[in-house]
Parts: C-alpha cells; structure tokens; sequence
C-alpha cells in the first residue's frame, strides 16, 4: 500500500472532516498498515511519521521519492497576455494551489502586506480554486489598502501556469505539512527561488536550493525572506537558479517507477 502524507491525523483544523470522520479514516489506515505487506511512502518524513502516530514497523516501509513535473510540450504564456487577462505584472511573487488553510495562506498575504507597506511595485499572485476555510482571508484582501496588487486567478490553464512560473519573482510554499512537496519541484524546473517551510518533507525536496523560514506561522520571516529575494543579485539568482535545476533533476517518475517495480519483484528499496 502507498501512504502519501497523514496530515489529517496530525494536522489539527486543516480539512473539512468532522471529527467522527477522523476516528473512522484513522482505524481504516491503522487497520490498513498493519495487514500491508509492505507500505510505499514519499518521503523520510513520511516514514518517520507513520512510525510515530501509527507505531509502523520501520522495516515494512519503503521510502520512494515522487518526481518532479515540467510540461515540456507546454508553451507557456506570455507576460502581455497574462497582464491583459489577470492584469499581473512583474515583480510578483507566486503561489499555485488549491487555497486552503493547509498551504498557510494567511501567512502569506499577511507578509505581503506588510511587504507592500515599503515596497511599492511588486504584486501577490494567487493561483487556484478557492477551497474550504478562506472566508477571513479573502475578507482581509478586500479590506486591506494593497487589494489592488493581489490576484486571484482562480483555475489557471496548463499554459498559463507555466508563464507564471516562468516569470515569478519567486514561489511561496510555506505549507504547514507535505507528505512530498511536488510544486517546489515544478519551481525548481523554471529556474525560480522558492522560499518554503523547514517542516515536513519540504527540506527533503528543497534541499540546499530553497530558502527556509524556521517559525511557519511567522509572517514576519517569510516578509523578510521575501525582501531578500527582491534584493539578490544578478550573480546570485543565477547560482540559485542552477541549485534549483540541479535539484529538480534528482527526483525523476521514472526512478520512481523503477523502485515501485523491484519492490513488486520482492528486492529491497
């Protein structure tokens, strides 16, 4: 069996289910982990998790890394189409996801808030369906003084996530848990900086080419992190650029199949 992430079981307010949904999911996969033969997961975080909330045999679990996704056959959208559509421009920093609590939404806009205080040009993007809990949220971008320089897209197209990414000043990904963490790869693939959350799997996938926060719930670092990024030199976004690309090319799918398949052949992982 595979076991992607337990952010359900560890994560307090983060989904929609009601509680009585949670003890049931939670005998389902505590039921389920202890008949598996063996259980495939995406991450040492992942592993470690498991055998802690679920007192898993480490011998039984199998780390296999996810891979990284770049549409190769994709072209991306250009910056004038993206401003006559979205009215983006750069610099902007980037988020694409479903918004939810999970994915620390509120830090971000806080951040850029307060960025948007001292530094007049740059723009927030928010890239993705609206998802459950972001009332107060998008309460608090319509009532802030800098509205005008967030955007919401909503859904975008295949095309049009690749020329946001393309163009970003950087990704945030400041999530609270990820059992893998596959858009940090998606960033890392157009060359961009990320900053993310030093929790979960994100050291993991980011490795030394991403720029961590240490507190997730502190607005105020990921500002300054923000500010660092608007500062780096040319020389220096170029370095990290090719850290990122470097990186992004250790996690490929088809060295993931590849283990799958010896695992199902009975080798070792």
């Amino acid at each position: 069996m595979t076991v992607h992430d337990i952010a359900n079981h560890i994560l307090e307010n983060i989904s929609q289910s009601k509680s009585s949904q949670q003890k049931y999911l939670r005998l389902i996969l505590d039921h389920s982990c202890k008949i598996a033969d063996r259980i495939i997961v995406p991450s040492i975080a992942t592993k470690n998790d498991l055998v802690e909330h679920f007192d898993v045999d480490p011998r039984k679990i199998s780390v296999i890394y996810e891979g990284g996704d770049k549409e190769i056959n994709v072209k991306p959208a250009g910056e004038q189409e993206l401003k006559e559509k979205y009215q983006i421009k750069k610099p902007y920093f980037l988020y694409v996801g479903t918004l939810q609590p999970r994915k620390n939404i509120e830090t971000i806009v806080n951040a850029f808030l307060c960025l948007a205080k001292e530094e007049l040009t740059s723009q927030l993007v928010l890239a993705g369906g609206t998802g459950w809990g972001m009332d107060k949220v998008l309460e608090k971008i319509q009532k802030s003084e800098s509205k005008d320089r967030i955007v919401l897209t909503g859904y975008v197209s295949e095309e049009e996530k690749a020329g946001l990414y393309k163009n970003a000043e950087a990704f945030l990904f400041p999530s609270l848990y990820e059992g893998f963490g596959i858009p940090i790869l998606e960033s890392f693939s157009y060359g961009i900086p990320v900053i993310t959350a030093k929790n979960s799997s994100l050291p993991e996938v980011g490795g030394d080419a991403a720029i961590y926060i240490e507190n997730v719930m502190s607005s105020e670092e990921l500002e300054e992190r923000m500010k660092m990024v608007l500062g780096l030199s040319e020389a220096d976004r170029i370095s990290l650029s090719e850290k990122g690309v470097r990186q992004f090319n250790r996690f490929t799918w088809k060295k993931c199949a590849r283990e799958i398949s010896k695992l199902f052949c009975g080798k070792t992982v």
